[in-house]
């Protein structure tokens, strides 16, 4: 209670949880419908509250502007929670988008970017009416958190955690031969997600690997020392591995599916450029190793792939293969096809950032480069993220 307002606040979780993190992180819990749930507790709430609020870690399943879905309602339930009756403001995490506070039917919903980079303010209006508080009003906005004073209580608390953290980063394991440039959204085959292909094969065994690139910006590393500071820009997420079996139909519908966000070539006298989706996360992007094929980014959806081959041969429809994927894309994650009910061959029970630095360890010096094993039928104009390399911390 504050200022005689009864605030009521739910907090949800995704059931993809068990999914995606490895059984000692959840074990003893159990995971439900969050929409089921909240259907269930919001009327108890607003029993005894004047304001609903509801945090919880999803994003929205539907193109909030126009209501078209996106197919992720596996793992997003945001859309499905703004129409239930009763919620005053739904904060929503998960897809690291900058959603500033807007309306959706009846609710108040946003979402603060990732890793900190927002802060969410919503004030909601009140008056009293028939002896209790109703929202009658409300604004917001995501503030950039970039360029504010940490409070200096807050860092000496945090320092000697920091100082372990720093340390373990910067552990050596080996050389970095030549620069790696890691790409939130790369326009070509690229060495870093080469890398984490290169990693998936050594740790599964598996024929083919599927990989997103992770980063979520650009940062650039110099040739030198090799340290887990590289394994966590290529890898910040802890997914574990999984070897699926495909056949080769469905191998093709899941690669369909990896471009299909792409909307367009722009062309002119320079060159031609690609364009995106922009609703469609950078890590659904995902590209294939042990295959070689062509996209055509102007054909229609659907039909992208083209001479898709392994070992050199034409990958036929009745052809089976052995696929390393991570668990996020085993339990549905990104929508793609087949593989949440593919037959399992294998699991591996580790975190990736794990197997990255156990994979330079071993090797001792990586020389990155891509094998371009896959490539646009387009010349494209920028073969790399416009966007602004990030300093090293």
């Amino acid at each position: 209670e504050r200022g005689g307002v009864r605030i009521g606040i739910l907090g949800l979780t995704n059931p993809n949880i068990p999914h995606w993190d490895p059984p000692e992180h959840w074990r003893g819990l159990t995971f439900a419908d969050p929409v089921a749930v909240a259907a269930a507790r919001v009327p108890e709430l607003r029993k005894r509250a004047d304001v609903v609020i509801v945090v919880v870690h999803s994003g929205f399943e539907r193109d909030l502007a126009t209501g078209a879905p996106n197919g992720t309602e596996n793992e997003n339930f945001g859309w499905r929670l703004a129409q239930l009756p009763g919620i005053d403001l739904l904060l929503t995490g998960h897809t690291h988008r900058n959603i500033p506070p807007q309306r959706l039917g009846a609710t108040v919903v946003a979402q603060p970017g990732r890793w900190g980079e927002f802060v969410t303010r919503v004030d909601l209006g009140l008056a009293r009416e028939g002896g209790a508080w109703k929202v009658t009003g409300w604004s917001g906005e995501n503030i950039p958190t970039a360029h504010e004073t940490p409070d200096p209580r807050v860092v000496a608390e945090a320092a000697p955690e920091e100082a372990k953290v720093k340390a373990e980063l910067a552990r050596p394991l080996g050389e970095l031969t030549a620069p790696l440039d890691v790409t939130a959204l790369p326009l070509a085959d690229d060495p870093g997600v080469d890398l984490i292909h290169a990693v998936q094969l050594e740790a599964t065994g598996a024929q083919l690997s599927l990989a997103a690139p992770l980063g979520g910006g650009r940062t650039e590393f110099p040739a030198g020392p090799l340290t887990p500071r590289l394994a966590f820009a290529l890898y910040p997420y802890p997914n574990t591995l999984v070897v699926v079996r495909l056949t080769g139909a469905e191998l093709e519908n899941v690669l369909e599916h990896a471009v299909r966000g792409w909307t367009g070539v722009a062309c002119t006298g320079a060159g031609c450029a690609l364009e995106r989706n922009r609703e469609l996360p950078t890590y659904n992007y995902d590209t294939l190793e042990g295959a070689t094929y062509l996209v055509d980014p102007a054909a229609p959806v659907g039909q992208r792939i083209l001479g898709l081959r392994v070992a050199g041969k034409l990958v036929q429809p009745g052809d089976t293969f052995t696929v390393a994927i991570n668990s996020y894309r085993a339990a549905g994650g990104g929508g793609y096809p087949h593989l949440a009910t593919a037959p399992r061959v294998k699991e591996i029970d580790r975190p990736m950032v794990s197997l990255i630095v156990d994979y330079f360890t071993r090797h001792g010096r990586i020389t990155p480069a891509a094998d371009d094993n896959w490539a646009f039928t387009v010349p494209l104009r920028d073969a790399s993220s416009r966007e602004r390399p990030r300093a090293l911390p």
